[in-house]
């Protein structure tokens, strides 16, 4: 049932109807409480909350469903899951406009512990990529460098996604 209505509040926020999205978010939210999905169910339930809050542009909900996910992840050993929602969380604080820059640094610090312990090359490199960027936007442009040439070497040279074209464009404003 709650997948159901995950995919009416989706159908609903794509189609601009944001209030009924909210709303319907809202009362799946309270039903993931009480109901009998198991941990990874309900991880993988709060990170699909998330991201849709995140369409939303609601930042600060979506950080706290993110934050929840990554502790069940963290209980069940999902090391990549864990890491990719403390990620989101620290990513939903400095997109979104909060004051939680330094939670948001601290996250990423927990995040990027997590991945070197693990061997998850994915997670260091979004860490890297954004410590480049803020060095970047401090005008430290040798430590943005240094930083974006970390985050690339995590990324496998055969990904063609947007994420290495991101860092490579983001390497080459700092020259």
């Amino acid at each position: 049932r709650l997948q159901l209505e995950m995919l009416v509040a989706s159908s609903y926020a794509e189609e601009g109807k944001r209030q009924k999205a909210v709303r319907l978010l809202t009362q799946i939210r309270a039903s993931v409480e009480s109901s009998t999905l198991d941990r990874k169910e309900r991880a993988d339930l709060l990170s699909n909350m998330a991201r849709m809050h995140v369409f939303l542009g609601r930042y600060t909900q979506a950080a706290e469903l993110f934050y929840g996910s990554s502790k069940l992840y963290r209980e069940l050993g999902a090391w990549e899951a864990a890491t990719k929602s403390i990620f989101n969380t620290a990513a939903c604080h400095l997109n979104g406009g909060t004051k939680r820059r330094d939670e948001a640094f601290m996250m990423i610090e927990e995040c990027r512990r997590l991945a070197e312990a693990h061997g998850l090359p994915g997670p260091l490199a979004h860490c890297e990529a954004v410590y480049g960027h803020e060095a970047f936007w401090h005008g430290d442009f040798a430590a943005a460098r240094e930083h974006l040439r970390r985050a690339l070497e995590y990324v496998p040279p055969s990904d063609k996604s947007y994420r290495r074209l991101h860092i490579i464009s983001m390497l080459a404003l700092n020259y």
